[in-house]
């Protein structure tokens, strides 16, 4: 049995941040992407986030 260790994810947009509690077990991409465009009252979304170079880079779906 592998343990599930939930991650704290933190969105920004606009100044306004929130942070969604998310699982890999339990959370796909597009249920994420729908939790985000939900809470910001949003009908596209383009996500990027800052590596350990502090480069900010874009997630894409796969």
């Amino acid at each position: 049995m592998t343990m599930d260790i939930p991650v704290n994810l933190r969105v920004n947009f606009r100044g306004t941040a929130k942070c969604f509690l998310v699982s890999e077990s339990e959370t796909s991409w597009e249920s994420m992407e729908a939790m985000i465009k939900r809470f910001f009252g949003l009908s596209s979304l383009q996500l990027t986030y800052f590596d350990e170079d502090n480069e900010e880079r874009n997630m894409k779906k796969l």
